[in-house]
């Protein structure tokens, strides 16, 4: 279930980095496409907390699904949708985008606990790989996330193009890890 995640979140950043670096989409078109990539999102959230991991399909993390662990990334996930909701009302409406910029400053410090918690648990319940996912993943994220921050909510001029070409490297790192695991490229 979390390559579905990663893989949503990264095709959804990686439409909005191109945004940033200003190969341009336009924006009304930009936020009716987040919108309509947040319905997966929201979806598999739902389901995800209805059927509690076991009845959807494969989790790399063999853990139950009542621990912390699960109840923190379905906490984070829920984080990068509402960042993915608000996003596209901002570029539908043409909103101010500070507000993005301090969902995006709570998402940097959620991504340092996500970082952390895999490394908390023995390694039968969390293996070293998945471990390493999770960790690559929510680093990543994070660094995306503080990026953002720092280009929306405080706004520095030349960090556009350095957010711009993370986010679009970043989404596309997403995108491996998340084809890896469904590939099974990774050992668990």
């Amino acid at each position: 279930m979390e390559t579905f995640f990663l893989t949503f979140i990264g095709l959804l950043l990686f439409l909005e980095s191109w945004y940033i670096l200003g190969f341009y989409i336009e924006s009304r078109l930009l936020g009716t496409v987040t919108l309509i990539g947040t319905i997966p999102l929201l979806i598999g959230i739902f389901l995800w907390e209805i059927f509690k991991l076991e009845m959807i399909g494969y989790s790399i993390l063999s853990i139950p699904s009542g621990t912390a662990l699960m109840l923190s990334l379905v906490l984070y996930f829920s984080l990068w949708t509402i960042y993915f909701i608000t996003s596209s009302l901002t570029y539908l409406w043409s909103y101010n985008s500070r507000l993005l910029g301090f969902i995006s400053l709570i998402i940097a410090f959620y991504s340092l606990i996500i970082f952390g918690i895999p490394w908390t648990y023995p390694e039968q319940q969390v293996s070293n790989g998945a471990a390493m996912f999770m960790s690559i993943s929510a680093i990543v994220l994070g660094i995306i996330s503080t990026m953002r921050f720092f280009q929306l909510a405080v706004p520095f001029r030349y960090i556009t193009k350095m957010t711009g070409w993370f986010t679009l490297f970043g989404s596309v790192i997403l995108l491996l890890v998340a084809q890896g695991i469904i590939l099974k490229l990774f050992n668990f």
